[in-house]
């Protein structure tokens, strides 16, 4: 794992900042002085790729993701090697769940002026999020 480095009071884990006690149960004023507010995140997928993965797939084409877009890539471009970052290749089971009948729904939805699961977030993360997808989807 990466290290912060930042000083331990401009650091703080919260164990769960989305519960009764907002930030982390910190007081706003020394939210303001923390330079990183951190929280014990999970994600199924994610939290197994590992450094170690990561240095064992330099020369190769490690995609960190879920396997369907790591096998899209693949057949895209088979002169290069592409694989996954985890060898016991890890489904997302929300993305498992998109389908044309699901998208058909949401696209049907917005036509008529509905909005199914918005996420909001402020606008830096909003701004380093298009740059991920600018990323992403530059691929060619």
């Amino acid at each position: 794992m990466l290290r912060l480095q930042a000083p331990i009071p401009e650091r703080f884990i919260a164990d769960d900042p989305a519960n009764a006690r907002d930030r982390g149960g910190l007081e706003e004023a020394e939210v303001k002085e923390l330079t990183f507010l951190l929280w014990r995140g999970h994600c199924s997928v994610h939290q197994r790729f590992t450094p170690a993965l990561v240095d064992a797939f330099r020369s190769e084409f490690g995609i960190g993701t879920e396997i369907h877009l790591v096998s899209r890539l693949a057949a895209e471009h088979p002169d290069k090697r592409i694989v996954s970052l985890d060898p016991m290749v890890c489904p997302c089971s929300t993305m498992f769940r998109i389908d044309s009948a699901h998208l058909a729904w949401i696209l049907e939805g917005l036509v008529e002026g509905g909005v199914e699961n918005r996420i909001t977030v402020d606008g830096e993360t909003a701004r380093w999020a298009r740059v991920a997808l600018d990323r992403m989807l530059s691929i060619t």
